[in-house]
């Protein structure tokens, strides 16, 4: 038999009904094959219950049947309750820009109390005196989701999710914390991003896939392990050493997919860094896709249940950004002399849509003069190195084909002119899980993956950085789908590719100035170093 241990919150569940919020495998813990005895550590970060309670299971965990040899006493946890894991969000309309009283933030956290226990932050600017904001409180439940395992076994409560605005000038070091009625979290600081000017020095890191891993003997449901905690602490470095202004992750965030307690394993690893920059979003296939969306909701354009049922909820709901709604997840930002504009490739961008509106309206009025640099970001690749084509994916009825060629045309087809048009420097990408750097693409009417007639212009080596020099009108593609999922290795060698790797990391990307964008690939390994560089040079 597979013995193995599920760790369940409240304590008393019942595991027919529910699924636990971590699992140990004991044939995974040393000696326990040969010995039949082992000691597991659980790290047990899941709030909002008082208790836990530990079951033994003599079969495999995904079994049909549950084998329950043995039920632990319960374990009550000490502030269950408590405000956690701040994050830094932006509001809608967040423009960057500085005003009399300064550019709003937001800090967003979660607790086990909801709007009737007074919860606000407390927040300082420097060393002056403190301000004490109330919050907005929301919350979502299993009514609002899709389908299975999001509203049934992978259902939890995610308590409550309170936002609060900071008023600071652009620069401005912030110390703050959550607090209610009963007690109050840890403290923290966050910096402001700098304002909008045309030669603000100004750094993101952008990348994608990230998932979550765990530092005990458990796992998560989808846990990927080792990668995505490296990458979140090479993350917290940055954020510690003021080397990043903001974080952009484009899509496929937890990938709790239908399991609640997976976002909050998530939310805890990312909080060392959330905390201390504004960290914005888009949604990925696995936040949001599903084949069972309610009528009145706007539905992906794929129909697999890629999200386990979430239909985009936890997402949109735990992660705020300037997004007009969970159904009009686009949105664009303006960070020094960066303008983010973010897509969302599941939902229809073709001219006439909503977003395909938005699109051509947002690109449009771009002030060059004082924005000089244009990036946008979106989940699936609008430009790839892959074999995976519309034969290798079922295409559900009156659906799009969700393979990566399938997206890639209708990217091509549909948004990369209006990135030709209006002059976007570089596009980011995920869902693919490598590391992919591209020629400067004007765009390809042929979609031959192996062609690069698209290309306007390849880098050349200028001082051992790859360089871009003014390729006007012909955005560089690059893929970042390595936050920390398991790799894709479905690349052909495709001619319009300048560099392609398979290691876990994203792009520290940082206009010094109105000419020259510079983007480094950081290796998020033990090993810390810069896999790729390249410079963006306009004139």
């Amino acid at each position: 038999a597979e013995h193995w241990i599920g760790a369940y919150s409240p304590a008393g569940a019942d595991p027919t009904k529910t699924a636990p919020v971590k699992y140990a495998v004991l044939g995974r813990v040393d000696g326990y094959a040969t010995t039949g005895s082992a000691s597991v550590v659980f790290e047990t970060l899941t709030h909002r219950a008082a208790t836990y309670d530990f079951v033994l299971f003599a079969n495999a965990p995904n079994a049909t049947t549950m084998m329950e040899v043995a039920r632990s006493a319960p374990v009550h946890v000490e502030d269950a309750l408590a405000p956690v894991w701040p994050r830094v969000t932006l509001p809608t309309g967040w423009g960057g820009s500085t005003t009399e009283r300064g550019a709003s933030a937001r800090v967003t956290w979660q607790s086990g109390r909801n709007a009737s226990h007074g919860a606000r932050l407390t927040y300082r600017v420097g060393n002056g005196a403190y301000a004490h904001v109330p919050a907005t409180t929301t919350t979502y439940d299993a009514r609002d989701l899709c389908g299975a395992p999001a509203n049934s076994f992978g259902y939890r409560h995610p308590g409550y999710v309170h936002t609060a605005a900071i008023v600071a000038r652009p620069g401005d070091s912030i110390e703050y914390f959550a607090r209610d009625a009963h007690g109050e979290s840890d403290r923290f600081t966050m910096r402001m991003p700098p304002a909008e000017s045309k030669d603000a020095k100004t750094t993101l890191a952008l990348f994608a896939d990230m998932g979550r891993g765990s530092n005990d003997d458990a796992e998560t449901w989808r846990a990927y392990g080792q990668p995505s905690l490296n990458v979140s602490a090479a993350l917290e470095r940055d954020a510690r050493d003021d080397a990043i202004d903001a974080v952009f992750l484009f899509g496929d965030l937890s990938y709790a997919t239908g399991y609640a307690s997976v976002w909050d394993e998530w939310a805890a690893q990312i909080t060392p860094w959330a905390s201390r920059v504004p960290f914005i979003s888009n949604l990925g296939n696995h936040e949001a896709d599903s084949s069972n969306w309610p009528e009145s909701r706007v539905a992906d354009e794929y129909g697999v249940d890629d999200s386990g049922g979430e239909c985009a909820v936890p997402a949109t709901r735990l992660y705020p950004t300037p997004r007009a709604g969970p159904d009009a997840d686009w949105f664009a930002v303006t960070f020094g002399s960066i303008r983010v504009v973010s897509m969302n490739t599941e939902v229809n961008f073709s001219p006439a849509s909503a977003q395909g509106e938005w699109l051509k309206r947002e690109l449009s009025s771009i002030d060059r003069a004082k924005t000089p640099w244009v990036v946008l970001g979106g989940h699936r690749p609008g430009l790839v190195d892959s074999t995976d084509g519309p034969e290798d994916r079922e295409t559900k009825p009156g659906m799009k084909n969700p393979s990566d060629l399938s997206v890639m045309r209708e990217i091509q087809t549909h948004v990369w002119p209006l990135l030709v048009e209006y002059d976007v420097n570089a596009v980011f990408w995920g869902h693919n899980h490598a590391y992919q750097r591209s020629c400067a693409w004007r765009g390809s009417t042929s979609f031959n993956v192996s062609a690069d007639e698209g290309c306007a212009a390849f880098s050349r080596l200028v001082d051992g950085v790859a360089t871009y020099s003014h390729p006007g009108g012909a955005p560089v593609s690059v893929l970042v789908g390595t936050g920390g999922a398991p790799h894709t290795k479905n690349a052909i060698g495709a001619s319009f590719m300048e560099k392609e790797l398979y290691e876990y990391g994203y792009v520290r990307l940082t206009a010094f100035n109105r000419t020259h964008l510079y983007g480094e690939y950081q290796d998020a390994s033990a090993d810390g170093g810069v896999l790729d560089a390249f410079f963006i040079v306009r004139d």
